[in-house]
C-alpha cells in the first residue's frame, strides 16, 4: 500500500493508504511501515513501524483500494499531515478443518510457456496445524491433467507440528495439497504452495 497522510491520535496511529496488490487487510494482521517522514514525540522512527497488529480497517474502497488503517504507537497527538511512505500487510493464516479422509484442496496451473522456457521447477510448500491432531497424511501433489485421476503425489508430510518442505525437479502444470487427520480438539490445516 502506498501512503498519503498520518495522524495520532490517544497513542494511535492512522494511515490514509491505497492498496497497489494485494487482498484488503483485516485487523489483527501485522503491518510494517517505511519510508514515513512525519516525527513523532514517542522515541518511534516517525510511523515506521514492523510487524504491529493493526487495530482497524476502514473504509477500503473495492473500486480504489483507499482507505485507513490505525495500529498503537506512542506519541503526543499529531492532526492529519500529508506524508508518503509503504504499507506491507502480510495476510493472517486462514485454517480450515482438516478432514478425516484424504480430501484435496484447491489446485493451480503453472504456465506451459513459463515451463517451457524456465525448465524444470522447485517446489517449496508448509503445513500448519491448530486443535492438536495425533495424526496427519498431507501429499503435495502435481499432475498435467487437472483430474484426479492423474495427480501423483510428488511428497508427503506426516508432522503433526507442521513443517516447511522443499522438493526440487519436477515441472507439472497442476499442484495441489492433499490432506487428512486424526485426534486433536476440531483440529484445522494451514497449507501453500511456492512454485520458484
Amino acid at each position: 500500500m502506498s501512503i498519503s497522510a498520518v495522524a495520532i491520535t490517544s497513542n494511535v496511529a492512522t494511515l490514509t493508504v491505497q492498496i497497489l496488490e494485494g487482498p484488503v487487510p483485516v485487523v489483527g494482521a501485522l503491518i510494517s511501515v517505511q519510508g514515513t517522514q512525519t516525527a513523532t514525540s514517542g522515541g518511534a522512527p516517525n510511523f515506521n513501524v514492523t510487524n504491529i497488529a493493526l487495530a482497524s480497517v476502514s473504509g477500503i474502497s473495492t473500486t480504489t483500494g483507499a482507505g485507513t488503517l490505525t495500529y498503537a504507537l506512542t506519541s503526543s497527538n499529531i492532526s492529519t499531515t500529508t506524508d508518503s511512505g509503504m504499507a506491507i500487510v502480510t495476510p493472517p493464516i486462514t485454517y480450515d478443518t482438516l478432514p478425516g479422509s484424504a480430501t484435496a484442496g484447491q489446485q493451480f496451473a503453472v504456465s506451459s510457456g513459463q515451463l517451457a522456457i524456465e525448465g524444470q521447477k522447485g517446489i517449496s510448500w508448509f503445513t500448519s496445524y491448530t486443535g492438536g491432531p495425533s495424526g496427519v497424511t498431507v501429499n503435495l501433489q502435481g499432475s498435467d491433467v487437472d483430474s484426479d485421476a492423474f495427480y501423483t503425489t510428488v511428497d508427503s508430510s506426516t508432522n503433526t507440528a507442521g513443517e516447511s518442505r522443499s522438493v526440487g525437479n519436477i515441472n507439472y502444470l497442476f499442484y495441489r495439497i492433499q490432506a487428512s487427520g486424526s485426534g486433536g480438539t476440531t483440529p484445522g490445516i494451514a497449507a501453500g504452495i511456492t512454485v520458484r
